[in-house]
């Protein structure tokens, strides 16, 4: 490992957001996910399991999936929407939140797949999107799972431009 000049301490910043409403987490999926070049998008949360684990997956049918699989783990690299005001995702940061809140997590595009362990390491998978659909899965706890679904049941999902 290299001695670099920054490091993201995960279980810092999973702290840090953890007194943030929980919205954000599915703002930020719509938001990276409209950014593209996609006519849908789908978000689904389970049902807590028996140790309290929801998934949160969102699927959308972007056909080149993401321009640097990379950039799904480095925090604030080179953003192809960089310039680009009327994109959200400029700086490259707001999945690394829903991350650092993640148990676990999978990212599956056309390109390749990439797994966020709940150990902590990241792996190269072995799976590709089929039908040009990117699907990202997210296991979180049950304080997020609750929060979300009071958020989805109780309230209209938050503004997003389309």
């Amino acid at each position: 490992m290299k001695n670099r000049w920054l490091d993201i301490d995960k279980e810092g910043l999973r702290k840090t957001l953890g007194q943030k409403d929980k919205v954000f987490l599915l703002t930020e999926m719509f938001s990276n996910a409209w950014d593209e070049d996609i006519t849908e998008v789908d978000v689904s949360l389970t049902r807590p399991d028996e140790n309290g684990f929801s998934w949160l997956r969102v699927t959308d049918n972007s056909p080149t999936g993401w321009a640097d699989l990379s950039h799904s783990h480095t925090m604030f690299a080179e953003s192809v929407k960089k310039g680009k005001s009327e994109k959200r995702g400029r700086f490259n940061a707001g999945e690394k939140d829903v991350l650092a809140l993640a148990i676990e997590a999978k990212l599956t595009t056309v390109k390749g797949q990439v797994l966020f362990n709940e150990d902590g390491t990241r792996t190269e998978g072995t799976e590709k999107a089929q039908n040009l659909r990117g699907v990202m899965d997210f296991k979180i706890s049950y304080a997020s799972s609750v929060m979300l679904n009071y958020v989805r049941n109780s309230q209209p999902l938050p503004k997003v431009r389309s």
